[in-house]
């Protein structure tokens, strides 16, 4: 639903109703971002994961796709990156840095979810295919929690007043426990 709403909540008109705009119309709002979008574009720069590895622990490239991101509330300086080969980085100043988590423990696949305990950094979990992983150790090991063919979770959230509710996303539908 977050995903829908973000993507459709510019398009609500004054009476709560959805107008799209015509494909004439699209591309008119495109240019005109694209005219205004190149004086700043300027001001980004790649802040990482920079260093992929291979699961035999060489190097395997120089940057990674992000597939999901979250910052720890009980830490702000603790962000999490899952990626598309299913890493997982930690960095603990802001993303000066980052240090790869699962060099030793592959969770097989793209991390699509990931969500900090807003309670405790330590808590971590991680959607990757059919399985949700959580870390109790900031990271450094996983255990699986939940598995569902197919499962791909697209969200998790920890509940910020009971840490102990955690809400999933996924193509299979919505899990809590």
């Amino acid at each position: 639903y977050r995903i829908w709403r973000h993507e459709n909540a510019r398009y609500i008109d004054q009476a709560g109703l959805i107008r799209k705009p015509s494909p004439q119309e699209q591309l008119q709002l495109r240019n005109a971002l694209r005219a205004h979008g190149t004086a700043t574009a300027s001001t980004w720069t790649l802040a990482g994961p920079e260093k992929v590895f291979a699961t035999d622990g060489s190097r395997a490239g120089e940057q990674t796709n992000v597939y999901s991101f979250t910052q720890c509330l009980a830490h702000p300086n603790y962000l999490y990156a899952g990626t598309e080969p299913g890493e997982i980085y930690r960095s603990t100043d802001m993303g000066a840095n980052w240090q790869l988590c699962t060099l030793n423990d592959p969770l097989g696949g793209s991390v699509t979810a990931i969500c900090c305990s807003p309670t405790d950094s330590s808590i971590v979990y991680a959607g990757s295919g059919d399985f949700i992983f959580k870390s109790v150790d900031g990271g450094n090991s996983w255990n699986v929690v939940l598995t569902a063919s197919g499962l791909w979770a697209n969200e998790i959230l920890v509940h910020p007043a009971d840490p102990n509710v955690v809400l999933i996303t996924s193509d299979k539908g919505f899990y809590k426990t």
